[in-house]
């Protein structure tokens, strides 16, 4: 099961975004439960495979609320990226830095969005709307990463994975201790 529950908990999350979601709307803004749910995977558990599942949960978003094909999954595949090259950086197992990341990435994430769809689809969103929105939206993430990471961090502790990039960083650790 332990292998399954990123693609699971995401088709959850996408089912949530498009339901029950909008409905929690406040001055414009939303939370995004598949951005969180990907950060956590990316600070956690960041594999090949992950990359794959998430470049095909953001077309799945994509279709699902109507956006342009490979916008969100291009967008994701990005804050996944960027979650795992500055996850050794900070304090993985701090549940603060968490949760400021989650802050960062969803300011990023509406920036991209924000971006794309001004320069390349060349539609006309005032920086003012994106800035409310990711202000609201990024509370809301906040949120939903300090109850969500809370219930995750407890249940992925037993994954191979987690155990194998926890090896990692500690064998890295060791290296540098031995240097200096």
């Amino acid at each position: 099961m332990e292998k399954f529950w990123l693609p699971l908990l995401a088709i959850f999350s996408i089912i949530l975004q498009t339901t029950l979601i909008p409905e929690l709307e406040f001055f414009g803004a939303t939370p995004d439960l598949l951005l969180v749910i990907v950060i956590f995977a990316a600070l956690q558990r960041q594999t090949t495979i992950d990359l794959v599942i998430i470049f095909i949960l953001g077309l799945c978003k994509d279709v699902a609320v109507g956006n342009p094909l490979g916008l969100h999954a291009f967008i994701l595949l990005v804050i996944a990226y960027l979650a795992t090259r500055i996850r050794n950086k900070i304090f993985k197992d701090n549940f603060s830095s968490q949760i400021f990341m989650v802050m960062i990435f969803t300011y990023i994430y509406q920036f991209l969005i924000w971006f794309m769809l001004n320069t390349i689809l060349e539609t006309k969103f005032e920086l003012g709307i994106w800035f409310k929105k990711s202000l609201g939206m990024s509370w809301y993430n906040v949120g939903i990463a300090i109850m969500l990471f809370k219930f995750l961090g407890k249940y992925i502790k037993g994954d191979d994975v987690y155990r194998h990039l926890i090896k990692q960083v500690e064998n890295k650790q060791s290296k540098i201790t031995r240097i200096g």
